[in-house]
């Protein structure tokens, strides 16, 4: 269950604790329908100002209170193509629809044919499930921005494709330049020109495939690239260079090792060429042409490029290239194979697609246990490795999940990256690819608007805490303020709803941090970027690496330079240039910083926190039912916050109370999910008469059929009946843990 942005929490949720079912928590928590129509407001030196007024305008609304809004606004995108119709573009073309077209009984039909049939695909459609109401819990999708939505809108009158700048001069511009703005948010580097770009400090490259799933694939694809490139280049040096009269470089040329050493190519093991370090190994061909240049002016890139390609595995399939190399490996004494891929078990399905789709093999795509938080356990992947590096097994990759789909758990990203150093030095390395598909955007709470530059974890911490200690130096909420400024002052906080945010947690804050060390990432504005359909995104830490990728030389195209093909690289064809525009709009609007998009997912956040409370805290004593969380609360807090005071500090508090309260803040910020997916099992009851108790039910098979008849009540997949009419409450989702 995910948390949209619609969160609303009453500023005074005091409850008669009388007859006070688990069934009213859940309602009085939802408060459904108690939206922030009341004037947010806070009195600041004297004056009376609003309270985060700008995330009421980023969206329609639950019950599209902004329609007057979306309505000017998507006028306007038709007025502005209509004038490119009929003025920009040979104004003095003559029309093609005129009067007497227009009063032909053939095309008044068919005006009428339209109407009729959208109304009947309208209604077809008001049977969806509303993923912009909170009563949606169960997907990894909510409301999208009014901006992405117009935008998207915009740009989709002019029907361009982003397979190459002949057929979207503009929006594949504009993808280019939302790539970039993602890769600062994340913090790779980002140039203007390739001149900039060292192996040491690469340029990053980034381009919005169509989803998650093509973006996690092609990263694998790239990775098993990157793996066998530096023997083919070998392979093609040792079989064309003398010939091509560059035997001398063949003699000379060099690479950074692992252990720093320039290592000759020609010398090299094969165990020594899998393992050459990332970015060594992504700069390799480049390095390789640079000297080939030196010695020899006329050799192209082209010429270069399809030389290699020649004797790669992409080229000539896997049978052929290992057979090619099976003296080679010989030499060290294994058999030549493909590798492995980590995985841990709750990554996303594309990776099992992707291992299929490349001819790796389920089984050389590893699943790593995970542990009680539902994070990749990183004991278990360091033995795997361990194993790999005794038995010269190469290591493809290892995925690190930002947000798991079922429980949006983030792995532990700065472990992960010091388990490789470790292996660096005892001469093993691999790729690391985020999947940050849903927990990517999550970056932004890093990114200080102010100075538009990434903070730092502890930064973020220290903005966070500063001011806290004892209670008469400890800087005051806004509430704590408001109070005591004007206890009968414009703003009435028992009257009035607000929206409320709270700070990530520290595990979440730490991987965040470092996520610019990952080789590539995946995140998607379709997902907490709030933007429509389609719209994934794919970042490369050192953009070389797109080469390996290229179906031609790279040159060969309709663009150069900064005008550079996209799609010349990726997985994808075709794909709407509308998508690209909606979410430049969306950025342009709300910003990738901690008061745009951060701010957003941070008051997110805060709604995630409370439902896990109420999820937490939901059973008693007399319930014939039990709730178990996904994700336990942390063993630190067990002990002082028993359900009854989770019950009475969070989930019956008045806001400015909850928000004064420094102890069930820092309850909410680092308990639950790390990235808003609740996920729960529940499990039914029966009343023991002799012992004259509750008893859980022990048979599995029994609680699976009450959970089927739960999700049944609780899901909408089926278009008739319609949702209204079934009565569905909540929806949620569900899910099969292996």
């Amino acid at each position: 269950m995910d948390v949209n942005p619609f969160f609303i929490r009453r500023a005074s949720q005091r409850r008669s604790k009388r007859n006070l079912t688990s069934w009213d928590m859940i309602r009085n928590t939802l408060m459904v329908g108690q939206i922030a129509t009341d004037r947010v407001e806070t009195v600041v030196d004297g004056d009376t100002q609003e309270i985060w007024p700008k995330t009421a305008a980023w969206f329609l609304g639950p019950k599209a209170e902004n329609e007057a809004l979306l309505k000017e606004l998507v006028a306007t995108a038709i007025d502005q193509h209509v004038e490119f119709r009929r003025f920009k573009y040979f104004p003095l073309d003559p029309n093609y629809v005129n009067d007497g077209i227009i009063a032909e009984t053939s095309f008044q039909e068919a005006v009428k044919k339209i109407k009729k049939e959208l109304l009947n695909l309208s209604k077809r459609l008001n049977n969806s499930v509303p993923f912009f109401n909170f009563r949606s819990q169960g997907h990894m999708l909510w409301d999208t921005t009014l901006a992405s939505n117009v935008g998207y809108i915009a740009a989709l009158f002019y029907n361009q494709n982003n397979v190459a700048s002949m057929a979207s001069g503009v929006t594949l511009q504009l993808e280019r330049e939302v790539a970039k703005e993602l890769c600062g948010m994340v913090g790779y580097k980002v140039v203007e020109s390739e001149l900039e770009h060292t192996t040491q400090h690469p340029a990053s490259w980034g381009h919005l495939p169509n989803g998650g799933t093509v973006g996690n694939i092609e990263a694998m694809w790239a990775a098993r690239c990157l793996k066998f490139n530096a023997l083919a280049i070998r392979k093609m040096m040792r079989e064309k260079f003398q010939s091509l009269g560059l035997g001398n470089i063949l003699e000379t040329f060099m690479f950074e090792s692992l252990s720093g050493k320039d290592i000759l190519l020609k010398n090299a093991t094969v165990w020594e060429l899998l393992n050459i370090p990332v970015d060594e190994a992504i700069d390799l061909f480049d390095k390789l042409l640079k000297e080939c240049q030196e010695a020899k002016k006329d050799i192209t890139f082209d010429y270069l490029f399809r030389s290699v390609k020649d004797f790669t595995m992409e080229e000539i399939g896997a049978w052929e290239f290992f057979d090619s190399l099976k003296d080679e490996y010989d030499e060290i004494g294994v058999r030549p194979n493909s590798g492995k891929w980590f995985v841990s078990g709750s990554r996303h399905y594309s990776w099992d697609k992707g291992a299929n789709i490349l001819g790796l093999g389920r089984r050389k795509m590893e699943k790593i246990s995970v542990d009680e938080n539902c994070r990749m356990d990183t004991k278990e992947l360091t033995k795997a490795l361990e194993e790999c590096l005794e038995k010269k097994i190469p290591v493809m990759g290892v995925t690190v999940v930002f947000g798991t789909t079922q429980e949006g758990a983030v792995d532990e990203l700065d472990k992960i990256l010091e388990i490789r150093e470790w292996f660096e030095a005892r001469g093993l390395t691999f790729y690391i690819h985020i999947d940050g598909a849903w927990g990517g955007y999550f970056a932004s709470c890093l990114v200080d608007e102010a100075n538009n530059a990434r903070i730092s974890a502890n930064t973020y911490t220290d903005k966070e805490s500063k001011g806290k200690g004892n209670s008469m130096n400890r800087k005051k909420s806004v509430g704590a303020q408001q109070r005591d400024r004007c206890n009968t002052g414009p703003l009435q906080r028992a009257n009035t709803n607000t929206f409320l945010d709270a700070k990530l947690s520290q595990h979440f804050i730490t991987q965040l941090s470092c996520m610019h060390k990952a080789n590539s990432i995946t995140l998607d504005p379709h997902k907490s970027g709030f933007c429509p359909y389609p719209a994934g995104g794919l970042l490369y830490r050192n953009g070389n690496i797109r080469k390996f990728l290229a179906q031609k030389a790279a040159y060969v195209s309709h663009g150069s330079g900064k005008n550079e093909e996209i799609n010349l690289f990726g997985i994808d064809g075709s794909k709407p240039g509308a998508a690209s525009a909606g979410v430049w709009l969306s950025h342009k609007v709300i910003g990738l910083h901690d008061t745009g998009y951060g701010l957003l997912l941070q008051q997110c956040t805060f709604s995630a926190g409370i439902m896990y409370a109420l999820w937490t805290s939901l059973e008693h004593e007399q319930d014939p039912f039990t709730v178990v969380p996904g994700i336990p609360v942390k063993e630190s807090f067990k002990s002082n916050w028993p359900n009854s005071r989770i019950r009475r500090e969070i989930l019956d508090a008045e806001t400015g109370s909850l928000l004064d309260n420094d102890f069930a803040m820092e309850f909410i910020k680092e308990n639950g999910p790390d990235t808003l997916i609740n996920c729960l099992s529940i499990n039914w009851r029966s009343w023991n008469r002799e012992k004259g108790m509750w008893e859980n039910n022990k048979s599995l098979k029994k609680q699976r059929e009450f959970l089927d008849k739960f999700y049944a009540r609780c899901s909408h997949s089926f278009e008739k009946p319609a949702m209204v009419d079934r009565g569905i409450q909540v929806i949620l989702n569900s899910t099969v843990w292996n």
